[in-house]
């Protein structure tokens, strides 16, 4: 930082998967299979517009899955 600034980032938000490899003894390998009936109750996301990270799965969403419409299906899909 210069002597004029008055902050410094520390953190940028990335999209990170982080699993129990006790309780699941192979990671998720797709978005896809995050849908899978066996991960529902059991994921946990920040969500997007109330925290910075949560704004990234978004946009990841988006970028990996074809566009907006396709990443906002996706999403209520997760949700659901």
């Amino acid at each position: 930082p210069g002597a004029n600034d008055r902050y410094s980032p520390l953190v940028n938000n990335y999209l990170t998967f982080i699993y129990n490899g006790q309780l699941l003894k192979t990671a998720p390998a797709s978005w896809q299979d995050l849908l899978d009936s066996r991960y529902k109750n059991k994921l946990q996301y920040s969500t997007p517009g109330q925290a910075g990270d949560g704004t990234a799965v978004m946009l990841q969403a988006f970028h990996s899955l074809g566009g907006k419409d396709a990443g906002f299906a996706y999403l209520g899909k997760l949700q659901a």
